[in-house]
């Protein structure tokens, strides 16, 4: 699904949808009075990278940038995430040959920096980690999880989206509201400019860090050309936005839904405007390994990071768990 224009901000659609949001407030708080799971502690430190928005706001990119500060620093940390959309049972550790469709696109993402592994239930992938010699656990995504006792979470932010409307699902895009997400985090992390003033909402119940999105240079594609960009994730506007912002010019943007698998014909549809608008294609890396690789050639990808402004900062909040 792509996220609705109107979560955007308070109209009559938003409106008409508040009493489904209600009632998904009723069951929430039904599911922390009555949690399905009891809480398990672990051997090792469990650092989850959360948020409190439906789609992207980065937090698969914090959770790389974190694990290469971790192995910088000479710990083994491994991914668990429940694989969102992918159609694997049981746990599984992801490797390079997995398919997206069954793991989902994102353990793919997390797999090439540290052991990533995929289970519904995080607490059975996290013991599944720790058996393999992992001696740090990051949990991408999980802040709502109560199963799982976390040592330290982030609830990241993109400071140019915010909290949308600040309605709950699905009158916004609210998972719970704010007041819940600061009880359940350690510090967050606003990623880009704060344009929607969050760190006045929240600066004195919890310590903010900075982030920003930084292109890597050395290997971003050529900007001598024009491009077709595309992208099927929670926010690709984000994505479209850093283009323009990093000197590319872009002939057309493409919406696909998140976590969109592509098919052969919509990617040689593409292939065809891109030639017929003399342009080349360019989409995430995310978008990219859910694309059969016989078409891979012909698709330029923008390589981002996040980088954590204050890593003296990070370091030190991470230090008592090393």
């Amino acid at each position: 699904m792509k996220a609705p224009i109107f979560w955007q901000r308070k109209n009559i659609f938003s409106a008409l949808l508040l009493p489904f949001s209600l009632l998904y407030w009723v069951y929430i708080r039904l599911c922390l009075l009555f949690p399905f799971n009891k809480l398990q502690k672990f051997p090792v430190p469990v650092i989850c990278i959360g948020n409190l928005v439906v789609g992207g706001t980065g937090k698969t990119p914090t959770a790389i940038t974190l694990a290469k500060l971790l192995i910088k620093k000479g710990k083994s940390p491994a991914f668990v995430s429940k694989g969102y959309k992918g159609t694997f049972s049981g746990t599984i550790k992801v490797e390079s040959s997995s398919s997206p469709q069954i793991v989902g696109d994102e353990a793919l993402l997390l797999a090439r920096i540290a052991p990533c592994y995929v289970c519904k239930n995080r607490a059975t992938g996290i013991q599944k980690a720790i058996e393999d010699g992992a001696n740090m656990i990051i949990l991408d995504d999980g802040m709502h999880d109560r199963s799982v006792n976390k040592d330290l979470t982030f609830m990241i932010i993109d400071g140019t989206y915010g909290l949308g409307n600040g309605f709950l699902l699905p009158a916004g895009p609210l998972r719970n509201n704010l007041s819940y997400g600061i009880s359940q985090c350690d510090y967050a992390v606003i990623i880009g400019q704060d344009i929607k003033n969050i760190q006045y909402l929240i600066h004195k119940k919890v310590p903010i860090l900075e982030a920003k999105i930084s292109v890597n240079e050395h290997t971003a594609p050529e900007k001598n050309s024009s491009y077709v960009a595309f992208a099927g994730i929670g926010n690709p506007a984000k994505f479209f936005t850093t283009l323009h912002e990093n000197g590319y010019i872009i002939s057309k943007e493409i919406y696909f839904p998140d976590h969109h698998y592509y098919s052969d014909k919509e990617i040689e549809e593409l292939i065809e405007l891109a030639k017929n608008t003399n342009s080349k294609l360019i989409t995430t890396t995310k978008d990219l390994v859910k694309i059969n690789n016989h078409y891979t050639n012909n698709i330029s990808i923008l390589p981002i990071n996040i980088h954590l402004i204050d890593e003296e900062k990070i370091s030190q909040i991470l230090e008592p768990l090393l």
